[in-house]
C-alpha cells in the first residue's frame, strides 16, 4: 500500500492543550463519481 506523508499510516499532533491521534488511509486513484470509506476501530 502506498501512503503519503513519508509512508506512514498514523500521525499525531500535540500542543499544551491537546493530543490528536489520526489514522490515514492509503493513497488511491478515485473515479470522479467514486467513493471511499475509512474505518477506525
Amino acid at each position: 500500500m502506498c501512503y503519503k506523508n513519508f509512508g506512514v499510516s498514523y500521525e499525531s499532533y500535540t500542543n499544551k492543550y491537546m493530543l490528536e491521534m489520526e489514522t490515514l488511509s492509503p493513497l488511491i486513484k478515485l473515479d470522479p463519481d467514486g467513493i471511499v470509506g475509512h474505518i477506525e476501530t
